[in-house]
C-alpha cells in the first residue's frame, strides 16, 4: 500500500531501451491493454495529478522474449519527488525469492515421500489489485499519451 496519493505531477523520461525500440514498446503496450492490465491510451491525462514512471524493455536471458518493465524506483536522488517505491512501507510490503536452500530444508523436513510442485504464474504482479485512488500513481507515457495500470 502506498502511504500517500497526494503527490505533485511528475513525468519521468522513459529508459533508453524503450526509446530505441518504439515498435516493440507499442506492441507490448497494445497486448497489455488487450489483456486488461493497462487502460488507455488517453491524449489528455484522466487525472489532475499523476505520476509517470519510466518504462523500459527487458529481454529474457534464455528465451530472448521481450517484456515491458516499469521503474517504480524513479525518480532517483530527487528530494522534491519521491518514487512510488519510496512510498511503500517495507515492513508491510516486502518480498524475497525462495532460495534452493529453502527448498532443500522443506524437503528434509517433510521427507522422502513428500510431493513437490512449482508455480510459475504468468503476469503474477499484474494480478495484485491497485485501488482506484492509487491509479494516478501507476501511469506510463507513450507516444504523447498517458496509460495507467488498474489491475
Amino acid at each position: 500500500m502506498v502511504s500517500t496519493t497526494d503527490l505533485p505531477t511528475k513525468e519521468c523520461r522513459n529508459s533508453l531501451s524503450a526509446r530505441t525500440q518504439p515498435d516493440v514498446v507499442s506492441e507490448l503496450i497494445e497486448k497489455e491493454v488487450f489483456k486488461g492490465f493497462l487502460y488507455g491510451p488517453f491524449k489528455d491525462p484522466p487525472f489532475q495529478k499523476y505520476r509517470v514512471s519510466p518504462i523500459g524493455i527487458a529481454e529474457g536471458k534464455y528465451s530472448g522474449k521481450k517484456r515491458l518493465i516499469l521503474d517504480l524506483s524513479s525518480p532517483h536522488n530527487d528530494d522534491k519527488h519521491l518514487s512510488i517505491n519510496d512510498l511503500i512501507d517495507k515492513q508491510d510490503c516486502s518480498m524475497s525469492y525462495v532460495r534452493i536452500d529453502d527448498a532443500i530444508d522443506v524437503i528434509l523436513k517433510f521427507g522422502r515421500n513428500s510431493w513437490l510442485c512449482k508455480f510459475d504464474i504468468s503476469d503474477a504482479f499484474k494480478n495484485c489489485p491497485i485501488i482506484p485512488s492509487q491509479w494516478p500513481l501507476f501511469c506510463i507515457k507513450w507516444e504523447k499519451c498517458i496509460i495507467f495500470m488498474s489491475v
